[in-house]
């Protein structure tokens, strides 16, 4: 195995890992509090920032994985979100690789772009097709909260990603 490979490897492992402790962290009711009737959805601004960060078949990938925890954590269209993560992952990383410089504000314009549309795709598949009887309610004081609490906390994990992606990257002595 080459230093290259073996450095890719340790830095998808530490997005693995970030995965699941943030997973943890959103899923835990008591530890990220509520406002306003709405939890930030933690993963989606995690995909969208390793998607970014990573070429198209490696955003895939983790489109795949954070799609298979968002869809276990509402039960229901089981494997719904992880196809449109899949498919996402791979615009995303093709985009990124290929067409648009990656910095801060590029990641902040997609971020607002896909929160709600991600977001907007659970609240189809999990509150409009079920038939959910109060759908305004849901929509005004969840889906909205939801949409505002995760694109205010995108920033942050696009730093982390960041740190992980450029600093593991040039530690193997190059770049991707």
């Amino acid at each position: 195995m080459t230093k290259k490979a073996f450095i890719d490897i340790i830095r998808w492992l530490i997005y693995l890992l970030e995965i699941i402790l943030f997973y943890v962290l959103e899923r835990n009711c008591g530890l990220i509090p509520e406002i306003f009737g709405g939890r930030p959805i933690i993963l989606i601004p995690v995909f969208i920032s390793i998607a970014i960060f990573e070429k198209e078949y490696v955003s895939m990938f983790f489109g795949i994985i954070i799609g298979a925890f968002l869809d276990v954590s509402i039960s229901g269209f089981i494997g719904s979100q992880t196809a449109f993560l899949f498919i996402l992952g791979y615009i995303l990383g093709v985009l990124f690789t290929y067409f648009i410089d990656l910095n801060f504000l590029a990641f902040f314009l997609t971020s607002l772009i896909m929160i709600p549309v991600i977001i907007g795709y659970r609240f189809l598949f999990f509150y409009i097709i079920p038939g959910f009887d109060n759908i305004p309610y849901a929509f005004l004081h969840h889906l909205v909260p939801s949409v505002v609490y995760t694109a205010v906390i995108s920033p942050v994990i696009y730093f982390v990603n960041r740190y992980i992606a450029y600093h593991i990257r040039f530690i193997g002595g190059g770049q991707n």
